[in-house]
């Protein structure tokens, strides 16, 4: 987990986990929050390049996330900081 607070409050984190196995070790973003009165600072971008060098210090050779489709902005955002689209993520209701 990074932080980025100012004034003792917090206007940013993520939250990532490495996952390692005998066939491949990568890492996987569970969760990244700019505080709407912290956007457009650059704090999501400074936290992926943290996550990233904490990724490569793990010896992971990816980093993966989960999004909304309907999220243009996020996308936006890894897009430009290198992320692909690799798969759809589907789901069913049950009643």
């Amino acid at each position: 987990m990074f932080v980025i607070e100012e004034n003792q409050e917090i206007k940013a984190y993520i939250i990532g986990s490495l996952m390692k196995n005998s066939y491949q070790c990568g890492t996987y973003i569970d969760d990244i929050f700019v505080r709407k009165n912290a956007r457009k600072k650059g704090f999501g971008k400074l936290l992926m390049n943290e996550f990233s060098k904490w990724s490569k210090l793990k010896n992971a050779t990816k980093i993966r996330l989960g999004l909304r489709m309907n999220n243009k902005k996020a996308i936006n955002l890894y897009k430009k900081i290198g992320f692909e689209i690799k798969h759809y993520e589907m789901e069913k209701k049950l009643k």
